[in-house]
């Protein structure tokens, strides 16, 4: 068997893209409030559903989000 090393760089690139955000919901976490916005993400050809804080999703990506 023969091996090969290959160098991978550690700040490799990763981009997601936001396709659509599916459902919202309020989550109560003791006293306070969080939204959470249920997102479609692709990357590379593949689709990806995840539960993100609603704030988060604002700051990266306000103009996708009417208030």
């Amino acid at each position: 068997m023969h091996v090969v090393d290959i160098c991978v760089s550690k700040d490799l690139p990763y981009a997601e893209v936001l396709m659509a955000m599916l459902d919202w919901q309020v989550r109560n976490i003791w006293t306070r409030e969080v939204v959470y916005v249920k997102v479609l993400w692709r990357n590379n050809n593949v689709e990806e559903i995840a539960l993100e804080a609603e704030e988060e999703i604002r700051k990266k990506y306000s103009q996708l989000l009417m208030t």
